[in-house]
């Protein structure tokens, strides 16, 4: 009986020891939920002032995005002819009193140039040798940007000069004369999405680059474009771009070419020279300063670029992960 009893004892001892063990091994994964269910409220409180943010940003964005799409696509499409001074004025005398009168909301102060590039592709354009000044940055978005080919006048070289260092990294060439095999050039660019920077020297644009000029283009089923050219189809690559650069300040086009480009003027003018000279100043008498402002945008960018994608993680995450509790999605946590 006594044996029998110690027997009953141990075996009793054996299965409140596992019942322990057991409460233990429960006792610390809830400690550990409990930890993460405290970083995960926290990382979601801090998102939420971020998500809060954003949405006030983007609800008084989306009420003011047609005003302001509407004055960049203005801008990219009428101003580059312009100087400076003359571009301020068509924008506060003609084109923002017109968006008032048909009750078109926009941004008052808005920074065109900040609205249709990000501060990090700027500064890659300043270190190819883009001068600082807004006259230049204005030029560069509306070559950059416009959906017509870019017609240039550049007197003083500075664009085709930062062309050559920009486009350096990729794809691209440089002509300035027409040859008999042209078209075979130009057709074997514009499939494999080679740029072409043409230095006209004359106020006549060659007509093998017309059919460019018209973009007569035809959208297939697959979404590939196909460019026209008299009964020859080609495939339009999407790097494709034709820059047309003239060194003579008092080109004079034909009206009917000039509808079918975008002249951008980079003739340098004294408010646009002034603030060259005054940021080549600064950079000579504070360089550290500037080294800290140029380092600043950089990190700024690269932050940017990482905030966005942990956010659309984290959104992402909330909605997809549905099975797995929050709590114990150590993932999302951690992304938090």
């Amino acid at each position: 009986n006594a044996l029998q009893r110690l027997e009953d004892l141990n075996l009793s001892f054996d299965n409140l020891n596992k019942e322990y063990n057991l409460f233990l091994k429960e006792f610390s994964e809830l400690e550990q939920r409990l930890e993460r269910a405290e970083k995960l409220v926290s990382g979601l409180m801090s998102s939420q002032e971020n998500w809060i943010n954003h949405l006030k940003y983007y609800n008084e964005f989306k009420e003011k995005v047609l005003g302001n799409v509407l004055i960049a696509s203005s801008f990219l499409n009428y101003f580059g002819p312009f100087n400076y001074e003359f571009r301020n004025e068509i924008l506060s005398n003609i084109i923002m009193p017109q968006l008032k009168i048909l009750k078109v909301t926009f941004n008052q102060d808005l920074k065109i140039v900040e609205f249709l590039n990000s501060e990090v592709e700027l500064l890659d354009w300043y270190f190819n040798g883009l001068p600082n000044d807004q006259t230049s940055l204005q030029n560069a978005v509306i070559a950059r940007q416009t959906m017509n080919v870019p017609y240039i006048i550049d007197p003083q070289l500075q664009c085709i000069t930062w062309l050559k260092n920009l486009e350096s990294k990729s794809q691209t060439l440089f002509i300035d004369t027409v040859t008999s095999k042209m078209f075979q050039t130009i057709e074997k660019c514009i499939m494999t999405g080679v740029k072409i920077v043409f230095e006209n020297n004359d106020d006549e644009i060659p007509d093998v680059f017309e059919f460019i000029l018209l973009n007569n283009t035809k959208t297939l089923s697959s979404g590939k474009i196909i460019i026209l050219c008299d009964d020859k189809e080609i495939l339009l690559h999407p790097n494709f771009k034709l820059y047309i650069i003239t060194k003579n300040a008092k080109t004079n086009i034909k009206v009917e070419i000039a509808s079918l480009l975008t002249i951008v003027n980079f003739t340098v003018v004294p408010v646009g020279l002034e603030d060259q000279l005054l940021n080549y100043t600064i950079k000579v008498l504070d360089e550290k300063m500037e080294n800290q402002r140029i380092e600043s945008i950089k990190t700024k960018g690269k932050c940017d670029i990482l905030l966005r994608e942990l956010e659309d993680k984290i959104l992402d995450m909330l909605q997809t992960d549905q099975e797995t509790p929050l709590v114990d999605s150590t993932e999302l946590i951690e992304t938090l």
